[in-house]
């Protein structure tokens, strides 16, 4: 009788080790990274620093892509940023969260400063972007209330206050007109009482200063 060979089945092969080193690298840097922006000091300055900046972005570009009002025209977008009452009031609290989360946190972590001496840093942030902001938006104000529309053909019209105007004599708020599809934004100055943010008003008078004198209606 003929002999049978014995089978030999082949065993499968070990399964390969896992690159420990990398993984071990790449768990090092996540916690180097949570490190710098999420231990118990950085993120005092890391949240507000975070949230600032993206509702401020957001708030921003929703601005300036739907403007205010949707009021058509070559001077609508200049419309929708002399709309300081209400922008401001917002925007410049986001800017104070960024400029003082990004301060303190530069302070802390890219300088190596103290909590304390970080915090100091922060306040000087957020006073800086307040005040950078404050002053793009008076610029804006500015380009926006020297147009080439001849002011003369805004008395009578009506418009909407859109920062208050104090009472005759005490000084200057800001108005804003729509003549034909052109929105037009205006330093204003009132003929008696002092007019409130929103609140309609007539133009009444054109003023040497290119300011215009109102009353509401």
């Amino acid at each position: 009788m003929l002999a049978l060979a014995p089978v030999v089945r082949a065993r499968p092969a070990p399964p390969q080790p896992r690159n420990l080193v990398s993984s071990s690298r790449f768990r090092s840097e996540d916690v180097w990274t949570l490190t710098i922006f999420f231990d118990s000091q950085a993120i005092w300055f890391t949240v507000p620093a975070l949230l600032g900046t993206l509702l401020f972005s957001i708030k921003l570009a929703l601005l300036l892509v739907l403007g205010d009002d949707s009021h058509a025209g070559e001077d609508a977008s200049a419309g929708a940023f002399g709309s300081t009452a209400d922008f401001l009031s917002v925007q410049a609290l986001l800017a104070m969260l960024m400029g003082f989360g990004w301060g303190g946190l530069g302070a802390l972590r890219g300088f190596g400063w103290s909590m304390g001496a970080s915090i100091g840093a922060a306040v000087l942030g957020a006073a800086f972007a307040t005040t950078i902001l404050a002053l793009a938006m008076r610029s804006v104000r500015s380009l926006s209330s020297s147009g080439n529309i001849d002011l003369t053909s805004l008395e009578g019209k009506t418009g909407e206050v859109t920062v208050s105007v104090p009472a005759a004599g005490k000084g200057q708020g800001e108005v804003r007109v729509v003549l034909g599809d052109r929105e037009r934004i205006c330093y204003a100055v009132s003929a008696s009482v002092e007019v409130s943010s929103r609140s309609r008003i007539r133009v009444v008078a054109i003023n040497s200063d290119n300011t215009v004198t109102v009353e509401p209606v």
